[in-house]
């Protein structure tokens, strides 16, 4: 079995790292690191996200866009966030729109010993 030394959750990843800290071997020590967690989501930014998603996953960007729009990012980037983008099963549309709990913070409270959790955050945008 693969084990790991550090695992780094990004943004709803975070999410989606605590989650699965169960199944990470209870004999080996772990260290997880969170950047711009986001373990909490307000109705309204619920909603945004489920705006943006929507467009997102109905007027899919070539990756040529993508490059215009994000000077910095790499041809593969694009051409990933396309392919990505267009593998989304119409159901996960629906299954997004019905979810109303987006609160994960209850998975810290079940941090396993093993298990050390480091957190990097930055200044929320003030807009």
């Amino acid at each position: 079995m693969d084990t790991f030394d550090v695992i780094i959750g990004h943004s709803f990843g975070c999410s989606v790292t605590l989650s699965l800290l169960p199944f990470l071997p209870k004999t080996k020590e772990t260290t997880i690191i969170l950047v711009d967690s986001d373990l909490e989501f307000p109705e309204a930014q619920i909603n945004i996200f489920k705006d943006y998603f929507v467009d997102w996953t109905t007027n899919i960007r070539t990756a040529e866009e993508h490059m215009a729009e994000n000077p910095t990012w790499l041809r593969r980037d694009c051409v990933l966030r396309t392919m990505g983008i267009a593998m989304v099963d119409p159901t996960i549309i629906e299954v997004y729109r019905q979810n109303r709990s987006w609160s994960f913070s209850g998975l810290l409270k079940s941090i396993p010993p093993h298990v050390k959790i480091i957190a990097l955050v930055s200044q929320a945008d003030p807009e």
